[in-house]
Parts: C-alpha cells; sequence; structure tokens
C-alpha cells in the first residue's frame, strides 16, 4: 500500500509494509542497567550500552528493545529487513521513556 503523501526524493512513492514478522531473537539495550555494556550479549540481563552495538548486530528478523535513557549517539544501521515477514525492529521498552 502507497501513502500518496510520501514521495521519495525520487519522485517514487514510498512503499509500507505491514509488519508481519515472527522475530527469531531479541536484543536489550539499556544505558542504566548497572551491568550494561557493548560487550555484553544484548539480553535482558546482560544488555548492550548503546543502539549503535545492537544496530551493528540486528539481522533482518531480530529486534531491539531500547530502555529507558539518555542515548547520545547517532545510530546507524548496518542493514535492513528483506520484507513485511523478515523485518528489523526498533521498539521502546513499553512504558519507558527514550531519548536519543
Amino acid at each position: 500500500m502507497s501513502d500518496p503523501q510520501a514521495i521519495m526524493p525520487n519522485g517514487q512513492p514510498f512503499e509500507y509494509w505491514t509488519d508481519e514478522t515472527a522475530y527469531t531473537k531479541t536484543y536489550h539495550v539499556a544505558c542504566g542497567h548497572p551491568g550494561a555494556g557493548d560487550d555484553k550479549d544484548g539480553s535482558a540481563e546482560r544488555p548492550f550500552a548503546t543502539i549503535s552495538r545492537a544496530a551493528e548486530l540486528l539481522q533482518p528478523g531480530e529486534k531491539v528493545i531500547v530502555h529507558e535513557g539518555v542515548y547520545r549517539e547517532c545510530v546507524r544501521p548496518a542493514r535492513g529487513g528483506d520484507g513485511p515477514d523478515r523485518m528489523i525492529a526498533y521498539e521502546a521498552a513499553a512504558g519507558e521513556k527514550i531519548v536519543i
């Protein structure tokens, strides 16, 4: 489905996808967690400290949940999804305030 209001710089309409992904892996980022570090595994117990670290690793079909905090970084995702059933998602943790 296309929104005629969303036009790409090349003049083509932006194609939207409805997320149909069954995510195979979930990473966590929590800069305020005492055990956080970019050398950790990105689990809820051992989260990354930066969104950029997750962005380096995320593959199609995976997502990252970002927990409350101020993230003073410029995030440059290494890759995008492959389609509506293999997207990459960046999500704020439910009810938590995120500032990037």
